[in-house]
């Protein structure tokens, strides 16, 4: 495949992905949950930390996303009461 051809091949690949998280999130939504994406482990972490107030209690059972955005570093710090299972 040419260099093109493997270009066109992941924007395809991606927008399928889109489709799908986009197709999730709104039933999410549709059943009662508060869905959002975020597109980066930056933006995910922006949104997490900026959703959950400190002094709150969080428990966290074994989450390798959490680990990936850097939120079980930001969670263990004092500011918060943080619980691993």
């Amino acid at each position: 495949m040419s260099i093109e051809g493997e270009c066109k091949m992941r924007e395809y690949v991606k927008t399928v992905i889109n489709k799908k998280v986009e197709r999730t999130v709104e039933a999410l939504k549709r059943h009662g949950f508060n869905a959002t994406f975020a597109n980066s482990k930056e933006d995910a972490f922006s949104l997490v930390t900026s959703l959950v107030q400190k002094g709150k209690l969080i428990g966290v059972g074994g989450s390798m996303t959490f680990k990936e955005v850097r939120l079980l570093d930001e969670f263990q710090k004092d500011d918060y009461r943080f619980i691993q299972t």
